[in-house]
């Protein structure tokens, strides 16, 4: 490579041997987007930009939270690429989790499990996803920049004369809401929520929490003696683990409060505060 450099008001050339290498960069531009595969009834991948912040921290197999339509879903990345599609391209929003859920061999089972009973790929990813059965799954609405115009417009009139979806407006006006919070609070507020969707006033966010265990029906749980404590208990937690010290084994909870009083919500209170001490 030759380059040509001012030098006392002459020009002289400098030959380069080895000119930068760009592999570096190279490698950085073919990992711009991501096919991802999304829970929902369409047997298709969808492909998104990635931030700068996530290029080197993502990897196939690991779940992102991404824009689709109006809401805000988890999915996991197929494959990284280079290859911009045609069209406008939405950009991933963040990185759920630091490492992958799925290997290379998961993600294979689920494609084989996807083709063999005919189901969309991303709705059989969300079903193998650790803990599946134990997440809560909500929705946040939250307003857009037209709706927050919008609501700001609506503080001046009557409460009178509103309607539903005026008191969602004023609702989300001041922080992001969950849609059980708002069929509380406001008669109809399902179609409501819809419209101004529509409307492009409101975006919703589907959540999924790790559901607490303690909080499951009785039926769902079992008990077993550990270890007495030395610490003073209330009297429906020392009834019930000297019934558990005196019946070993494990006792499902629903029946053990036919035999013991309160049962249920002792065997949750003795939990809770071991594990409140165990991470102390």
């Amino acid at each position: 490579m030759v380059t040509r450099l001012p030098r006392r008001g002459l020009l002289y050339e400098r030959r380069i041997a080895n000119p930068p290498q760009v592999a570096n960069l190279h490698y950085i531009m073919e990992s711009l987007f991501c096919d991802v595969s999304l829970p929902v009834p369409l047997d298709q991948a969808f492909t998104y930009s990635l931030p700068a912040t996530l290029t080197h921290r993502v990897k196939p197999g690991s779940r992102v939270l991404a824009p689709f339509g109006t809401r805000k879903l988890a999915g996991v990345i197929l494959k990284l690429h280079g290859d911009k599609p045609q069209g406008n391209i939405r950009e991933v929003l963040r990185l759920l989790d630091e490492e992958p859920v799925f290997d290379a061999g998961l993600l294979k089972l689920g494609r084989w499990i996807s083709e063999y009973y005919c189901a969309p790929l991303g709705e059989t990813l969300r079903a193998m996803t650790p803990l599946a059965g134990d997440v809560r799954r909500s929705k946040v609405y939250s307003l857009t920049q037209s709706g927050r115009d919008a609501a700001r417009q609506l503080h001046l009139t009557s409460e009178d004369q509103e309607d539903a979806s005026t008191k969602l407006l004023k609702l989300l006006d001041g922080r992001p809401l969950s849609q059980t919070y708002l069929h509380q609070k406001v008669p109809n507020a399902a179609a409501a929520l819809r419209s101004l969707t529509k409307r492009g006033f409101i975006e919703v966010e589907d959540l999924a929490q790790e559901r607490d265990p303690l909080r499951a029906s009785a039926v769902r749980l079992r008990a077993e003696f550990v270890t007495r404590t030395e610490s003073k208990l209330p009297k429906a937690e020392r009834e019930l683990l000297a019934y558990l010290e005196l019946h070993p084994g494990q006792h499902n909870l629903k029946k053990l409060e036919e035999a013991v009083a309160k049962a249920s919500t002792a065997a949750r209170a003795i939990q809770r505060r071991r594990r409140i001490s165990g991470a102390s």
